[in-house]
């Protein structure tokens, strides 16, 4: 077995000094009295989530992660031709190109937020779904 160097045995007499001045007797006070263990155990889990009902801890359960492309889908009435659905569809581009243009102007740089719009009928006749591939997150600083 090798030597220690400084750092790991300043590191080991705190480990020892931990475990024989703090965790040991605190062990050994909970194994005398378990209930009081248990008492103080559930108190401080009830403030903490008392704490976080009250919004004194701020968290974030799913943080919100921005993704480069959206997917629109277009439902409509059972029965309707495929050419409605079709134009429904086109009208929706149309907006999307008409923002993009927006977006456009408000930038420095001119880059269009909107790289592709793919537009696909189905699986029925009164479905379809457009499918927009954003300029990638870093490079469109927009909040989606």
């Amino acid at each position: 077995e090798r030597e220690k160097n400084a750092f790991e045995q300043r590191l080991d007499r705190l480990m020892q000094r931990m475990r024989h001045g703090f965790y040991e007797p605190f062990l050994e006070r909970a194994l005398r009295s378990p209930i009081l263990a248990f008492g103080i155990f559930f108190f401080l889990l009830n403030l903490t989530f008392g704490a976080l009902g009250a919004g004194w801890i701020q968290t974030t359960f799913f943080p919100v992660v921005e993704r480069d492309d959206i997917n629109v889908e277009l439902e409509m009435v059972a029965g309707t031709r495929e050419h409605i659905v079709n134009a429904e569809l086109a009208r929706i581009e149309d907006v999307i190109w008409r923002v993009n243009e927006e977006l456009k102007a408000q930038r420095e740089d001119s880059l269009d937020v909107v790289l592709k719009v793919q537009r696909k009928l189905g699986p029925r006749p009164e479905q379809g779904s457009l499918f927009v591939v954003l300029l990638d997150g870093e490079t469109r600083d927009l909040k989606t």
